[in-house]
Parts: structure tokens; C-alpha cells; sequence
């Protein structure tokens, strides 16, 4: 079974302390399936951190072992990165 999970959340960005909106779509590795409030609860502490994009998409990718996609827009410079 293949699932695909998309959320939305914010994160603070190290360079310029701007709130950032992102969209991450994850991908299911066909074996298991994840609980929506264990993903709302990992991604719940960016809102009061400081990370880069790049290092979210690798935690989500580490978290819950699949194929993730985020998308975000910077200073106006739309921003996508995917892990597999």
C-alpha cells in the first residue's frame, strides 16, 4: 500500500528570524503507516525553533522513513527540496 501524507506548518529561519510557511508531502515506504497526530506532534516544535529547509526535509525524511518533499517560499524565492 502506497500513502501519501501532506502537511502544512511554519518554522523561524536562522538567517533572518522570518516565519516561513511550509507544505511537506510525505511518501509511505508501502510497508507501514503513520499516525497523523504523531506527525503534527514532530512537526509542532518547528514553529518555536529555528531551522533551515533543508534540515527539515532531512528530519521528516529521518522520522518516517520515506520519500519527503517540502516546499517553501523565501524572501520571496519559491523553495523546494526532496529526499528519497
Amino acid at each position: 500500500m502506497k500513502i501519501k501524507y501532506t502537511l502544512k506548518f511554519k518554522s523561524i529561519c536562522p538567517s533572518d528570524k522570518d516565519i516561513i510557511d511550509y507544505k511537506a508531502i510525505i511518501h509511505s515506504n508501502g510497508r507501514d503507516f503513520t499516525l497523523v497526530e504523531d506527525m503534527k506532534k514532530f512537526v509542532e516544535n518547528f514553529e518555536k525553533e529555528e531551522h533551515f529547509q533543508e534540515d527539515i526535509t532531512q528530519l521528516l525524511a529521518d522520522q518516517f522513513q520515506g520519500k519527503v518533499v517540502t516546499y517553501g517560499t523565501h524572501q520571496g524565492v519559491k523553495i523546494k527540496c526532496v529526499i528519497k
